[in-house]
């Protein structure tokens, strides 16, 4: 169990890091690259970056979150201990995942011969 809170740490660290980082990429393209733009199709794509960005910070959030909150609390930690390391859960993610890769790989190279 040891090793795990290590991994909450480390978690912790890197998503804390990571919200820094993508709050000041976020509030940079905002502030100074936002006013130079008078394009619609380069204003849509500062919209979408900043869409992407949103995302991105409330997902490192709720990581910090929940490990902090994880840290805190005994059987929190064990039940995302069980949730991780679970088997059926690994084996079920893995076929999904590959099933779903395969479908991503395939509509990716259908849109590409389609747009040549």
């Amino acid at each position: 169990m040891q090793t795990f809170r290590n991994t909450i740490q480390r978690r912790k660290i890197v998503s804390a890091v990571g919200l820094v980082l993508a709050i000041v990429v976020l509030v940079f393209a905002l502030v100074y690259q936002a006013p130079k733009l008078s394009d619609r199709i380069t204003s849509f794509m500062i919209g979408f970056q900043t869409g992407i960005m949103c995302v991105v910070i409330f997902s490192l959030g709720a990581t910090l979150v929940q490990s902090i909150r994880a840290q805190k609390d005994e059987t929190r930690m064990r039940e995302w201990y069980i949730e991780e390391n679970d088997e059926r859960n690994q084996m079920i993610d893995q076929k999904a995942g590959s099933v779903g890769m395969n479908i991503v790989s395939y509509s990716i190279t259908l849109a590409t011969a389609l747009a040549l």
